[in-house]
């Protein structure tokens, strides 16, 4: 009972992102078919949908606008407003033509594809008939998305052709093949025999290895375990688990996990792997791969050393590196963080976004774009519209100062190098700066820097420490050229013997032994050349 109680506890903690980052919908749809916007739905949110032969319009023109709605709620308005009724079972939607009732006829194309349609007749009052016949796969689960292909429920023709409530078949359907192909437990030992292998699997152990068709509940293996088909349950093996189809679940392995979907978590000391669509959440030791193209719905990869995605993702904690196409969250590791498009947070060692919209933290950050975000951290290159300048100049305080600003207009990082002519004294500095625009070609630039200040030809003679503050007007000269001037305010503190030189203009001094501080101002001249 603790066991299966732990078991219970972990399936909780790795399903927690599915209710914590509930799905928001993103879409704009002009005119695609009914039949086009399905695929999208399923392939980028993990939706299913069934359907009636005869009773859809796939070719029918969808047109709906969501933007950042709940998905349920954007969905269900899709659906009205475009004429489509349904019925929700679970993660199932049931769908048909919302034509009023009194407008069906018998010829209605409700036939399977190869009957002839009966003669036209006057509309008939709605009545439910019998339920019709349903021919499914041998399957227990109803296949989902797989390869373009909807789901399709294949009825037997009906004399009246009027309504069927397809979701209540469905669920019918499903109940009468559990009673007949399931197995409630099953012992094997290296090996499944074939008449047991075909059945769906309530609980079964595994002395070595062992396969099913279907798994309905809890597997558990001292080896490797694979289901054929579809897995609703748990799934434990020292060595390695998979599952061919889809996954509601757990998979918990010593090494290795594998599944074509999954709605659910794997937990792994070495690889999980997810062939298409992943709504749920991957943790391993070693690493977590997500190779399908469609869209990773409440996504939460967390790794030892690296995380994969060729989906979209909101989550990705790695040790040294994570990769997706589009991120709707976070990217945290010690190493490098890598996608085209950031709707979040990137915090490494070195990010890397095509297109920002959300925030970089990290020694190195790279963007292509940055629409409405920030890069923050030692150094923040911009490939478009950042600022990216190397400036020549002089103030009071130094009287030639070589510098390089490289970020943004909102944020840009300095490193600077300064230098007294009268007395063999450098100071090398570190700054932030902005730029703010003001009139028509004219900017200002408050800039804050620290240096250090040496003194000696050879730079090792630490003499104290400078701050500066400046606040510069800039305007342009030329192509590429600009001009800015201001005033500064700088903070000395050094020995004695080197601060005769600095601090003319002073506001405040005071000595404290061999060391004094000064407070004084001067004022900055300098010229600046944009890079790239």
């Amino acid at each position: 009972m603790r066991l299966f109680a732990r078991f219970l506890l972990l399936f909780f903690l790795g399903s927690l992102p599915l209710f914590i980052l509930g799905q928001r919908a993103q879409w704009d749809f002009k005119g695609e078919t009914l039949k086009e916007v399905l695929v999208e739905l399923e392939q980028s949110y993990g939706l299913r949908f069934a359907y009636g032969q005869g009773r859809l319009t796939l070719a029918k023109a969808i047109f709906h606008r969501a933007n950042n709605l709940p998905l349920d709620t954007a969905l269900v308005d899709l659906l009205g407003k475009n004429n489509l009724a349904y019925q929700k079972l679970g993660q199932l939607w049931a769908l048909k033509d919302s034509t009023p009732k009194e407008q069906w006829s018998l010829a209605a194309p409700v036939l399977a594809p190869k009957q002839q349609a009966l003669a036209p007749q006057s509309p008939l009052p709605y009545s439910r008939p019998l339920p019709p016949k349903i021919r499914l796969s041998s399957v227990v689960l109803p296949p989902l998305y797989s390869e373009g292909l909807l789901i399709s429920l294949d009825a037997q023709p009906q004399a009246q052709g009027i309504l069927v409530d397809w979701g209540a078949l469905w669920k019918e359907a499903l109940e009468r093949q559990f009673l007949e192909e399931l197995s409630i437990f099953q012992l094997s030992f290296f090996g499944t025999a074939e008449e047991q292998a075909v059945k769906a699997q309530v609980l079964a152990l595994d002395i070595g290895w062992g396969r099913r068709r279907q798994l309905l509940g809890l597997q558990l293996s001292l080896g490797a375990s694979r289901v054929e088909e579809s897995a609703m349950g748990f799934q434990f093996a020292l060595l390695a688990n998979q599952v061919k189809g889809e996954l509601m679940g757990l998979q918990a392995a010593g090494f290795y996990n594998q599944t074509a979907r999954l709605y659910g978590s794997q937990l792994s000391l070495g690889l999980n792997r997810v062939d298409s669509s992943l709504s749920g959440s991957q943790f391993a030791l070693f690493g977590n791969l997500a190779l399908g193209q469609g869209y990773a719905a409440n996504s939460l990869q967390l790794a030892g050393l690296f995380n994969y995605s060729r989906s979209n993702a909101h989550a990705q904690l790695g040790g040294y590196y994570n990769r997706a196409p589009k991120l709707q969250g976070c990217q945290l590791s010690l190493g490098l963080n890598d996608t085209d498009s950031l709707q979040g947070l990137q915090l490494g060692s070195i990010n890397y976004t095509g297109h920002l919209q959300g925030c970089q933290l990290g020694l190195l950050n790279i963007c292509d774009t940055a629409a409405a975000g920030l890069g923050i951290g030692l150094l923040n290159i911009y490939k478009k519209g950042g600022y990216n300048r190397i400036s020549l100049g002089g103030s009071a305080a130094l009287h030639a100062q070589q510098s390089l600003q490289i970020g943004h207009p909102r944020f840009y990082t300095i490193y600077e190098i300064g230098q007294r002519l009268d007395q063999p004294i450098w100071l090398w500095g570190f700054g932030l700066g902005c730029r703010l625009p003001m009139e028509k070609g004219y900017y200002l630039q408050p800039e804050l820097l620290a240096y250090s200040l040496q003194e000696g030809p050879d730079w090792t003679n630490r003499q104290g420490h400078l701050l500066q503050l400046r606040a510069l007007f800039s305007h342009s000269l030329g192509p590429g050229l600009e001009l800015l001037t201001g005033p500064e305010l700088n903070f000395v503190q050094q020995n004695i013997e080197a601060s005769q030189a600095l601090g003319q203009q002073l506001l405040w001094q005071k000595k404290q032994g061999d060391w004094e501080q000064r407070l004084f101002w001067g004022w900055q001249l300098a010229v600046r050349y944009k890079l790239w």
